[in-house]
């Protein structure tokens, strides 16, 4: 099946510019966009805006049950980035919300970045995975996507992984992440992703560029640095004949990894032969004359 899909590279809101009117220009853009399209995605803390201090002004049930109307009203999915108090701490979060206007999964950032430590509480779950009609999607935020084992945990549950984004930052540092990391995402795990970022934004200097990655790691579309709109289609056939070609996935040994974390998985002596010849080769080399 093909699902068209919509990233909306906007500014978050920022003063005087109220979550009353972000929430309007946000309908507009679904009616704009709903027609012949499946999900609409926005970045990353698209309601309450991002830095250089936590959000003062969080969403309430209201804000959420607007989303759920303007999803429902337009008949089209919505992932939203915006900041919840959930457990009693503020999360830095994206709620799905499906085309008949129920909000279906709240996935809150786990990899926290910089400042994002001293703002928000990290969440401690896996990507949060839908099924919108047929269309299997995983949400991560950000910085979630710069860890392969992270998409990892879902990638062969989900034809699509969205990434509500602000990336920010000199040419040199934000170049590796949109031109490397997202398509590397999209080619290991075999599927699409699709990463929404911010731009126009005084405060961030947000790099824009937003872009969809396929399974085979090419860049279908992406936007320029400017506000702007991504049209893209996500087609489940090529999911499938993706991971029939190159089965990453099937071939992957879970247990293998498993309790690593930078030295020998747990279990295993550390006098096995490998490392019998490591310890060989550094005593030889503190001979040397």
């Amino acid at each position: 099946m093909d699902f068209g899909i919509v990233g909306l590279q906007t500014a978050p809101t920022r003063a005087p510019t109220t979550t009353a009117a972000t929430l309007a220009a946000l309908d507009s853009l679904a009616a704009a966009h709903a027609p012949d399209n499946h999900l609409v995605v926005t970045p990353e803390l698209a309601l309450t805006g991002y830095g250089p201090r936590p959000p003062s002004v969080l969403p309430d049930t209201a804000v959420l049950d607007s989303l759920c109307a303007t999803a429902a009203r337009h008949d089209v999915a919505l992932v939203v980035g915006h900041a919840l108090v959930v457990d009693g701490a503020v999360r830095n979060a994206a709620v799905v919300i499906d085309r008949r206007g129920r909000l279906r999964a709240v996935h809150v950032k786990a990899h926290l970045f910089g400042d994002e430590r001293r703002w928000f509480a990290a969440g401690d779950g896996p990507p949060a995975v839908v099924d919108l009609d047929g269309l299997r999607v995983a949400v991560a935020i950000c910085y979630d996507a710069e860890f392969p084992e992270y998409l990892r945990m879902v990638a062969d549950d989900v034809d699509l992984v969205v990434v509500p984004a602000v990336l920010f930052g000199p040419a040199a540092a934000v170049r590796p992440v949109l031109e490397l990391v997202v398509p590397a995402r999209a080619w290991e795990s075999r599927c699409y992703v699709l990463y929404v970022n911010v731009a126009g934004d005084p405060v961030t200097e947000g790099a824009g560029s937003s872009l969809l990655a396929a399974p085979d790691g090419t860049v279908q579309v992406a936007c320029g640095p400017a506000p702007g709109v991504l049209r893209g289609t996500v087609r489940t056939d090529a999911v499938a004949a993706a991971r029939a070609e190159l089965p990453y996935l099937r071939d992957r040994r879970p247990a293998l990894y498993a309790g690593h974390a930078g030295g020998p998985p747990d279990g295993v002596p550390a006098t096995r032969a490998g490392t019998r010849i490591n310890e060989r080769h550094r005593h030889s080399e503190e001979t040397q004359p």
